[in-house]
């Protein structure tokens, strides 16, 4: 809000208001200059697909994974058909204990879908759309000792300081979450 976005909260959503959430969002877009996206939380990705899991998931077979989950993909072609000037940021790739539920239920069924460690790379179809990910592709983010995560502590202290670029803003974030995590993990941005 400091920054001047209009500001839609959701937190700790299950499935239904995970999806009311987007919808909401989905609307305030509408005659938008820029939209912003930030995501905290659990992701997964099946066979190189991002997935935001809602609290009440289960992960129990993949075939409930999109009654449990939204797809990344959806919420950044939705930005994009609406806004010229996207910036999404994801703190979601974080060890996700319920994944271990679904890669057993891939064995059992001996199902060839691959369940891959943090979150996939993606590519914005829109030549204004930056992704900024907590961590490199198939690696896990820190969840941090404090309130917040590295990537997202580092993300409030730089995103307020004024007319500094975003992709510059974002190598400090980068800077600051291998410096605090000791090179373990290290934020990309597309």
């Amino acid at each position: 809000k400091k920054l001047g976005f209009d500001v839609l909260v959701g937190l700790d959503l299950d499935q239904q208001g995970f999806a009311r959430t987007i919808e909401q969002f989905a609307r305030t877009l509408d005659d938008a200059d820029v939209a912003l996206f930030f995501y905290a939380g659990h992701g997964l990705q099946m066979n190189e697909k991002n997935y935001l899991v809602s609290v009440n998931a289960r992960l129990e077979n993949e075939f409930l994974l999109s009654s449990e989950t939204i797809e990344l993909d959806a919420i950044v072609r939705l930005m994009e058909s609406k806004v010229p000037v996207n910036l999404v940021f994801l703190d979601a790739c974080r060890n996700n204990p319920l994944a271990e539920n679904l890669r057993r239920s891939l064995a059992a069924l001996k199902r060839g879908a691959m369940l891959g460690r943090g979150l996939a790379r993606i590519e914005p179809q829109g030549r204004d759309t930056l992704i900024a990910f907590a961590a490199a592709p198939g690696q896990e983010a820190n969840d941090g000792s404090d309130r917040n995560s590295p990537f997202t502590g580092a993300l409030l202290r730089h995103l307020p300081k004024p007319g500094l670029e975003v992709s510059v803003m974002l190598k400090e974030v980068a800077a600051d979450v291998r410096r605090d995590t000791r090179n373990s993990q290290r934020p990309q941005q597309l």
